[in-house]
């Protein structure tokens, strides 16, 4: 097989993988109206209303949870970028309490 007959098989089967591979997005759609409808944003607000399934959900009273917040607060806080928002740490400490 000649130099060019190799370059061009390379080079059909550069453009023939690349064709195929499919488009990834840093936040996927389904994932990017987290802040309206996730689970944080909405059970969060309510459980704060009755705090005796604020505590069964934490295992904690909300004061222990601010109090925690507090103290871890300044080492899980994440810096806002131009192209997506940190997670809180509200949110953080809350998705590690109830796993």
């Amino acid at each position: 097989m000649s130099i060019n007959n190799k370059v061009l098989v390379c080079a059909l089967l550069y453009i023939n993988f690349n064709r195929d591979k499919k488009r990834r997005y840093c936040v996927h759609p389904v994932l990017s109206d987290r802040l309206s409808s996730g689970i944080f944003h909405t059970l969060h607000s309510k459980l704060k209303e009755h705090p005796d399934k604020f505590f069964k959900y934490y295992r904690m009273s909300e004061e222990t949870f601010n109090e925690i917040i507090s103290f871890v607060g300044p080492f899980i806080k994440r810096q806002d970028t131009r192209w997506r928002c940190a997670i809180s740490v509200e949110e953080r400490l809350s998705v590690t309490l109830s796993q």
